[in-house]
């Protein structure tokens, strides 16, 4: 089966969507029945086996019990992520390169958030500036 990295996000965008405990702080974290409900657009098997590449990177825990719940490199994934904007011309770009791994393509946002960053901040006084 191939990775499909929208799948993969649109899991991590639900989750983080939900509540992990409700209103008497008992855990409510969606469990795969709740997922294949709300993200009907794809496959039961597709999103398992997201969620399963999911777990493998880090990103995600599963626990039969408890559901699903994002892991700190996964909140830290989705600052990256979460902008659709970002989201698509990194797809646009990457579709020729089917084999990119997740930390690839990672590596690529994570790099185009510093370059948007570095573009954005005014110079200092003092500071070269060409522009």
């Amino acid at each position: 089966m191939r990775i499909n990295y929208d799948c993969m996000r649109d899991i991590l965008l639900e989750l983080e969507d939900k509540p992990f405990y409700d209103e008497h702080l008992e855990i409510c974290s969606p469990g795969e029945d709740e997922l294949i409900k709300t993200l009907d657009k794809y496959s039961p098997q597709e999103l398992m086996y997201s969620v399963r590449k999911l777990v493998q990177a880090g990103l995600i825990k599963s626990n039969v019990i408890l559901g699903y719940e994002i892991t700190n490199k996964g909140h830290e994934v989705l600052g990256f992520i979460r902008n659709d904007i970002l989201w698509e011309q990194l797809r646009v770009c990457a579709e020729p390169y089917v084999s990119c791994s997740l930390d690839m393509i990672l590596d690529v946002l994570k790099e185009n958030v510093k370059s948007l960053i570095y573009v954005n901040i005014p110079p200092k006084a003092g500071d070269y500036y060409d522009g």
